[in-house]
């Protein structure tokens, strides 16, 4: 992988890095408001009683949305981390360098298709 490829993925990284900050509302005191607005966002049209039901989210609805977003940081921080050290688009399995398609639908993986299908990995 070039410089260009390090600098492309590296600025693809840090857009999806602060996306997720803002979602998250992070160094945002009424974070709880800027989540809740995001979950409501796609419910303000239920109509259906049943609907309206499946649209309200529970605390730890909340809580788990937030523990992924954060989970999803860390990765992103991590393959970070790697483009600095020039470990990044290496599969940590094969060893082998994972397909640039892959790298853009999802930029923090650590592995190649084929490793993930063997290994059933979550990314």
């Amino acid at each position: 992988m070039n410089t260009n490829d390090h600098r492309f993925f590296k600025e693809l990284i840090l857009d999806k890095q602060k996306k997720v900050m803002e979602e998250l509302g992070v160094n945002n005191p009424n974070i709880d408001k800027k989540v809740n607005a995001k979950i409501m966002e796609n419910s303000k049209y239920s109509i259906h009683p049943a609907e309206m039901a499946s649209d309200n989210w529970t605390p730890e609805n909340r809580s788990y949305f937030i523990s992924r977003k954060r989970k999803y940081l860390k990765h992103l921080n991590s393959a970070l981390q790697r483009i600095e050290n020039g470990e990044y688009g290496i599969c940590v399995c094969c060893g082998q360098m994972i397909s640039r398609a892959r790298l853009e639908v999802v930029p923090h993986t650590q592995h190649c298709v084929p490793c993930k299908n063997n290994q059933l990995i979550v990314d």
